[in-house]
């Protein structure tokens, strides 16, 4: 597979543009074809036209409204961002946020953009179709080579819609290229349950030729969607699955796929690595400048990350919680709410002996343990740790250009704490009153939390320890809250508590059915999940009541959307 060498980080050949307005999905207003015409048959000649299409599948997710959208879906509506006052108050994406902080998002609203995922997926489709001819006129482009760009497709495209459906819940979903802007794809949406089932089958597709995740010891083994990436993705697809439909054997899948990267990263770091831990997590002062810190990427404890470099600065990202719009900006777009920075008994963080001793209480925002309304963001923004556990002011140095950090997609301990929770709901299945004492699976869900709890705390005894005796119910809670505190700001909050929700809620979903045949918003959120979501709030209860149901919960589909595909339909809770 030679010819992957360093492609990644080359400006691509060809680029494939498309307007807002185009998705593979829907009626398309316009394209504009390169120069080369990757979209006819005479590019497709040898095995570097296929490799640089492959690569720019992966680059349409670097742009930076991507990786605006992916903070704002996944973090900002969640209980751990808020707005910075320090934009201008009529700047698009600012208004944009308020819309979305106050819960009432309209199809106007910048984050209802959906076009890059729709542009991946169209590039991983134009692979799957045009990349098999290639292999009858270039003998060297082989079946173990298309297979592996295969399958890395597949899992791309299959990540791409499992953003979507937890973002949007009802999208329109196609496996056919477009290849030219007389095509007629004027798709109506699928419900979430028909393409979640397909995303699974694909990769369970994907998997038995997905590249080994050791394949080239360097950045790739990061950076491409590898087998470890296939099965975190399957692992995460299981378990909202089975929150959703409250299937045991679902649960049961993640756990068995956490299992297996687990074994393989255990496996590759066998030997190399004198810790005892299967795991091998760094220790606490090392954690953060490994993981995030600006020499830090594609760590040991890595399984995938968008890819960042001086070709591709991650400009979404330092507006969202670096600078926004300049070197001279004082803020991002974002900043942490006040709840991940004071340490309370319903906050995130909890004082033990009048001391919060968690480095990542000090690591993932600036100055905590004041009074502020909000806190710079320092997860993804200091170069390195901070290991005297002191609350530090917000650092200058770093750029607005040249800001070539990753954004990790999956590490190990998101797998871990999926595995957790998953345990958590097989054991509690049958009574709910056992404890970790009492029940085989809560007491490894229990261990997995303690584990990473220890390392971050950097003491031999996890200070939450008493919870041993906590029942599935209150476990549940408690890997909720360690998820809280080892992933906020990575685009996962917001994710949680909807599955923390479908677990709980009392109606049926039907989420096999699109809230259009279904004729309505859905059942009532769970209570406990609404204080969650909102407690980031001064005056709760408004907020609240804007997450009544279902529908409330996912984004509005963009006007620009409905205007070219008059077979979409906007969400109930919008229209």
């Amino acid at each position: 597979m030679k010819y992957y060498n360093n492609i990644y980080n080359k400006v691509a050949k060809v680029t494939l543009m498309l307007a807002v307005a185009l998705t593979s999905a829907s009626c398309v207003d316009t394209v504009i074809l390169p120069d080369d015409k990757i979209v006819d048959d005479d590019y497709w000649k040898n095995k570097e036209d296929v490799a640089n299409v492959v690569t720019n599948a992966y680059k349409t997710l670097l742009g930076a409204e991507n990786m605006r959208n992916l903070i704002a879906w996944g973090s900002f509506r969640s209980d751990e961002l808020t707005y910075s006052p320090a934009v201008t108050a009529t700047n698009k994406i600012r208004e944009s946020l308020v819309e979305l902080y106050s819960h009432q998002p309209t199809s106007e609203n910048s984050f209802t953009s959906w076009a890059a995922l729709y542009s991946c997926i169209n590039y991983c489709n134009i692979v799957l179709e045009k990349a098999p001819a290639v292999m009858e006129i270039d003998p060297n482009y082989t079946e173990g080579y298309y297979m592996a760009d295969r399958s890395q497709m597949l899992a791309l495209r299959a990540m791409c819609y499992f953003y979507l459906i937890r973002t949007f819940r009802d999208v329109p979903m196609t496996t056919e290229a477009y290849m030219s802007d007389s095509q007629e794809m004027n798709i109506p949406q699928s419900a979430p349950g028909v393409i979640l089932d397909q995303c699974i089958n694909d990769l369970l597709e994907a998997e038995p030729t997905a590249i080994s995740s050791t394949a080239y010891r360097d950045w790739r083994d990061k950076g491409y969607f590898t087998k470890n990436a296939v099965w975190a993705l399957l692992a995460d697809m299981y378990l909202w699955r089975a929150s959703v439909k409250h299937d045991i054997s679902d649960y049961q899948n993640c756990v068995a796929y956490c299992d297996k990267i687990i074994t393989a990263m255990d496996d590759a770091y066998f030997g190399r690595d004198k810790e005892e831990s299967i795991y091998h997590l760094y220790e606490a002062t090392r954690y953060y400048t490994e993981t995030y810190g600006i020499n830090g990427q594609n760590s040991r404890e890595s399984i995938f990350e968008l890819q960042f470099n001086s070709s591709n600065s991650n400009e979404g990202l330092c507006q969202m919680y670096y600078k926004w719009q300049n070197n001279s900006s004082t803020s991002g777009f974002v900043k942490a709410a006040p709840i991940y920075c004071t340490a309370g008994a319903t906050n995130p963080y909890i004082p033990s002996a009048g001391t919060v001793k968690d480095y990542r209480y000090y690591e993932n925002a600036y100055g905590v343990g004041g009074t502020d309304d909000s806190y710079h963001v320092r997860k993804f923004v200091a170069e390195g740790g901070n290991a005297t556990q002191e609350a530090a002011t917000r650092t200058e140095g770093r750029t607005y250009a040249n800001y070539n950090q990753n954004w990790i997609i999956y590490r190990l301990t998101d797998i871990m704490l999926m595995k957790a929770e998953a345990l958590v709901q097989i054991g509690g299945q049958d009574d709910p009153t056992l404890t970790p004492a009492t029940n085989y699976n809560l007491k490894k869900a229990f261990e997995i939390v303690q584990i990473i709890n220890t390392r971050a705390s950097g003491e031999e005894v996890m200070k939450y320890d008493v919870n041993k005796d906590k029942n599935a119910l209150e476990m549940d809670q408690l890997v909720l809250e360690e998820r809280a505190r080892e992933l906020c700001f990575e685009g996962k909050r917001w994710y949680d508590l909807l599955r923390y929700n479908y677990r709980h809620v009392k109606g049926d979903p039907q989420y096999y059915s699109t809230m259009a045949e279904r004729g309505n918003g859905g059942p009532a959120n769970d209570e406990d999940m609404k204080v969650l979501a909102t407690r980031k709030y001064t005056s709760a209860a408004p907020m609240m009541a804007r997450l009544l149901i279902e529908a409330n919960l996912y984004m509005p589909i963009n006007k620009n959307e409905l205007a070219v595909n008059n077979n979409l339909v906007q969400n109930p809770a919008y229209q």
